[in-house]
Order: structure tokens, then C-alpha cells, then sequence
């Protein structure tokens, strides 16, 4: 993709994006056009937890108990923290419904070591009643969205079970490329993984088969209109 069209594309969904990174920006909110992505707080345990104990879900840090859920909920708090290059330690994020709150799913960018230079895997779990909605390409396309303009990501990587076919979907589908395969561990100790890697021009091309908005779009009519990322932030917590 040449340097021109790589601006045009992000010109036409981020007219009023900040143009500098916010470095170490806490909390935060990011809204889509159907979901609201919000911090993961201690009240969320037991959706979390229900959604973990339903059939045909899998993640690699929970195996159904309330245990992990408290784990992954304190990583969730204590990760809010500024990291040595100064941008925030981890992003961990409840999924939610714009209209009734609901919590369907968690996405975030999580700190790995798979390639130099690029720090962050960006990754999500959806609640499996809630599945094959386009609920976590939606909020998986804002969160590494947020990466780019606010902390100044070139890419991400991810890693995907061999046998998470639905996952591996979604990420095929929107253009990561299967690096190699890894390990990783998990609550039940190594486990295989695919690793898929996905750069910033690749995302921002992608953005071109789009069949419906998935960044909030700016009003022709509206200077002041909503931009297509809206981010709450604020300073880090005492």
C-alpha cells in the first residue's frame, strides 16, 4: 500500500483523531457503533464467570472457576499501570452492548515477546450465545484502532489454538498472516498455538472490505460530529 492511499483510508474514518499518541492514557472507553468497550471492574466476576462455564468456550487463562476469574480480573486492575516505554502496561477491556449494557466478552492488548518491535497481542473472547454476530471483529477492529492512533502501534500478533476454528476465522478473514507455530502457557500448562501477525497498512486496506461500519463514521453534515474514535481517558489511578 503506498504512503497516499494508506493516509486516504484512514482519513475517511478518523478525521478527528488526536494527531500525537496519548501515552499511558487511563481509564479507558472506547465506543463502536454497537458496543461500548469499557475497563473490566470487580463487579463483572460473575457475568464472566458464567461465560466461561458455558459449552464450547475457551480461553487460555480460565478453566471455569471462580479462581481464574478473580485472577484475571486483578491482572485486568493491576495492569493499568505505565509501563517502562511509557505507554500503559496492558489494556484489558469488557465487551459490552451499547443498548443494554450487557457483557458479552473481553478484548484487549496484552503485552507478549513474540517479534521485536511489536509488543502487543490483540485479542478478545466472546460469550458463545453470543457468537457469529460480528460482535468480536467489531471490538477486536476498535481496540487495535486504538493501539494505532493512541499509543502509536505498527502491528500486532496473536496466537490462536489449532482447534479454535472460530477464532481462526476471524482472524484469517481480516488479514493476519500465519507466522509459525508456538507454545504458550495456560491454566492447563503448554498448549499449541498458531501465531498470526497482522501490520498497520494491512489493518487500514482491510478497512476497504468492510461491508458495514465498524469504526464509528463522522457526519458529512456535522463538524462536531461523533469521530470514529471516541475515547475516554484520564490520569492513572492512585
Amino acid at each position: 500500500m503506498t504512503d497516499k492511499l494508506n493516509k486516504k483510508i484512514k482519513a475517511d474514518f478518523d478525521k478527528n483523531a488526536v494527531p500525537a499518541p496519548a501515552k499511558g492514557a487511563y481509564p479507558v472507553t472506547i465506543e463502536t457503533p454497537r458496543l461500548i468497550l469499557r475497563e473490566i471492574e470487580p463487579s463483572d466476576a460473575p457475568a464472566i464467570l458464567a461465560i466461561t462455564q458455558k459449552p464450547g468456550f475457551h480461553y487460555y487463562c480460565f478453566d471455569g472457576t471462580q479462581n481464574t476469574v478473580d485472577a484475571f480480573i486483578q491482572s485486568a486492575v493491576d495492569t493499568r499501570k505505565t509501563h517502562a516505554d511509557g505507554l500503559r502496561e496492558e489494556i484489558l477491556l469488557a465487551i459490552t452492548l451499547k443498548d443494554t449494557g450487557e457483557l458479552i466478552g473481553h478484548v484487549a492488548l496484552q503485552r507478549v515477546k513474540h517479534i521485536d518491535g511489536y509488543p502487543f497481542d490483540a485479542n478478545f473472547f466472546i460469550d458463545p450465545d453470543m457468537q457469529n454476530k460480528g460482535y468480536g471483529r467489531e471490538a477486536l477492529i476498535n481496540m487495535k484502532h486504538y493501539g494505532y492512533e493512541e499509543l502509536g502501534q505498527k502491528g500486532y500478533t496473536i496466537t490462536v489454538h489449532p482447534d479454535n476454528h472460530a477464532s481462526q476465522h476471524v482472524f484469517l478473514s481480516e488479514g493476519y498472516k500465519h507466522i509459525k507455530d508456538t507454545q504458550i502457557n495456560t491454566v492447563n500448562g503448554l498448549e499449541p498455538r498458531m501465531l498470526l501477525f497482522q501490520n498497520k497498512d494491512q489493518f487500514y486496506k482491510q478497512r476497504q472490505l468492510d461491508k458495514r461500519a465498524l469504526l464509528l463514521p463522522k457526519s458529512a453534515n456535522d463538524d462536531k460530529a461523533t469521530p470514529a474514535l471516541k475515547i475516554v481517558k484520564g490520569g492513572p489511578k492512585p
